[in-house]
């Protein structure tokens, strides 16, 4: 009897072992086939105790929108080891990875090593929202006091406010665009040298269109421009913008 038994426990282990790693292979060809490796959802995110988030599929690329800011984030989704995909800032830094069997990592300044991400909910995809001309210059002013108060910089933001008064989707745009370049350089000037450099270098921030997303400097000028009509891909992240500008006053860029 105890040798039936013996001999039942090894078939079954036999079977077990022969038919586990083909069924499992099975199910990764079908997701395979099915493009649901490395699966991401549209929807709210919650990352450690205290970061949510919102993450929508915008033709190639996805908005990605933190609780409580303003900004938008467009990242760059490219394909990773064993079916997984990551999601990276238009600076090329990873911000989101997700497994081929659909775990997520969200990487911030405060955790590079990583927090697990759950689902929450559904999520309705951002967009850049009307404005009047009037809205934009408040806020052009309102940046500035913000930085001369937080940063102790004294600039002016700037656009084309004539060409502005009859397109209000460039409008929208140009805001967009002008908030993403005051975060920026708030972010630059965290860096004492940073500062010091605006503070010596820089008095007005001119935001007109381009043919695409730039930085530059021109004199005491910085020049940023935004691609009119492609909404948040057409400007540039305020963590592209402070990369940019450790560029150009040939800072390190502690990030």
């Amino acid at each position: 009897m105890a040798k039936s038994w013996a001999l039942l426990a090894a078939a079954l282990f036999v079977g077990c072992a022969s038919a586990t790693p083909s069924g499992a292979q099975s199910v990764f060809l079908q997701r395979l086939q099915n493009d649901r490796l490395g699966a991401i959802r549209d929807g709210t995110y919650q990352a450690g105790d205290d970061i949510s988030f919102s993450l929508n599929r915008e033709g190639a690329y996805y908005l990605l929108r933190f609780a409580g800011q303003r900004e938008v984030f467009v990242l760059h989704a490219k394909n990773a080891s064993l079916g997984g995909r990551v999601l990276k800032y238009d600076t090329g830094r990873t911000v989101l990875q997700i497994t081929g069997w659909g775990a997520m990592t969200l990487y911030t300044d405060a955790k590079p090593s990583g927090l697990p991400v759950t689902r929450t909910g559904d999520s309705t995809p951002p967009t850049v929202p009307l404005v009047s001309l009037d809205d934009v210059k408040v806020a052009a002013s309102a940046e500035a006091q913000k930085l001369a108060a937080t940063r102790q910089l004294s600039l002016s933001f700037l656009a084309s406010w004539k060409g502005l008064a009859n397109d209000a989707a460039s409008r929208a745009e140009c805001l967009d665009a002008l908030e993403n370049a005051a975060k920026g350089i708030a972010r630059f000037a965290r860096n004492p040298a940073g500062r010091q450099a605006m503070a010596t270098k820089i008095q007005s921030v001119h935001v007109v269109q381009g043919a695409t997303p730039s930085l530059y400097r021109a004199g005491h000028a910085l020049i940023m421009t935004y691609v009119a009509g492609k909404g948040f891909a057409g400007r540039a992240s305020s963590r592209a913008i402070a990369r940019v500008l450790h560029q150009i006053f040939h800072i390190s860029d502690p990030s």
